[in-house]
């Protein structure tokens, strides 16, 4: 306390606690009554302290119980969040400036589980990149939430790219894989069954469950394109949009680019979708029906479009 005191005005003072095991919470106390009188004086203060094992040394402590323990961890990101601060300000005085005026051109869907930021994985500022997360990085057509966000992303923001990021250790798609019912989640993963139980034969000539597991959420992905793909927002785009699908490895920190090419990959589905329900019964689209796949049905949010055997030229069309 002597030591801060004594602390020349228009100064930077940095305390460096990364090396201690547990730091007495009296120390702690004189340090941040410290912060609050060092701002006063112009003097910028950097603590820094141990991440993630501080609160496990800190509930060893015999004095300490493990609730308390808990709240020391949570009162900790707001001093991660001071020291982030403090670090940001002294390498750029006006970074929050800038980050304010960032205008993204690129819009990320990826999962709620994966364990790195998208500045971090990619090494772009904040305000550069428009985040949209939730399980498995889905993109279903009753997603509200998510249609807000791309409508807002494409329309207001002009984004000019897209990208719907997977990765392996996803445990949405383990959850999928498994097909337990784990609630409202369950119901949500179903789209990734429909990936699975669609890609079955390819799945299922795969030697082990961890190869198939990694290969669904690549598949996954590149569904998952495909539905954004079809949505409402890209159709009616007045500027060029591009559409990607990335699986970003968790182990090894590599972005892979699954290099999904829209018309390529997905000329086969537009031979299959060539009739729309409608109240009058089936409508036909534009191209021809060249395969007799099974019956079965896909939203795309301006009614269901069905895949069915094909007609003859000269019989009626009615609804299945």
């Amino acid at each position: 306390m002597t030591v801060l005191k004594d602390i020349p005005v228009n100064t930077t003072v940095e305390i460096d606690g990364t090396n201690s095991a547990y730091i007495d919470r009296d120390v702690l106390s004189a340090i941040e009554n410290f912060r609050e009188t060092a701002r006063q004086r112009n003097i910028q203060l950097i603590f820094l302290r141990k991440g993630e094992d501080y609160a496990q040394n800190l509930a060893g402590q015999p004095h300490v119980s493990s609730k308390e323990a808990d709240f020391e961890a949570y009162y900790k990101l707001f001093d991660n969040n001071r020291n982030w601060v403090a670090e940001k300000l002294r390498r750029n005085p006006h970074f929050f400036e800038a980050a304010a005026q960032q205008t993204p051109k690129f819009l990320f869907i990826g999962c709620s589980d994966n364990h790195v930021s998208v500045s971090e994985m990619t090494g772009t500022a904040p305000g550069e990149v428009f985040v949209h997360r939730n399980v498995a990085n889905l993109v279903v057509s009753t997603d509200l939430n998510l249609a807000s966000v791309l409508q807002y992303a494409v329309e207001q923001l002009h984004i000019q790219h897209i990208i719907v990021c997977g990765h392996y250790g996803c445990r949405g798609v383990k959850t999928a894989m498994q097909n337990e019912d784990a609630g409202v989640v369950h119901s949500w993963l179903s789209t990734v069954r429909e990936v699975m139980h669609k890609h079955d034969h390819e799945l299922g000539a795969l030697e082990t469950e961890e190869e198939r597991y990694r290969r669904l959420v690549e598949l996954n992905v590149i569904e998952q394109v495909y539905n954004l793909q079809q949505s409402s927002t890209v159709q009616n785009a007045t500027t060029p949009l591009h559409l990607h699908g990335w699986v970003y490895d968790i182990h090894g920190g590599v972005i892979r680019d699954l290099e999904v090419d829209v018309r390529r990959d997905f000329a086969e589905y537009d031979t299959i979708f060539r009739y729309q329900v409608a109240p009058e019964g089936l409508r036909r689209l534009a191209g021809s029906l060249t395969q007799a796949p099974s019956i079965y049905s896909v939203s795309t949010g301006a009614g269901p479009i069905i895949a069915i055997p094909p007609f003859d030229a000269d019989a009626a069309l009615g609804v299945p």
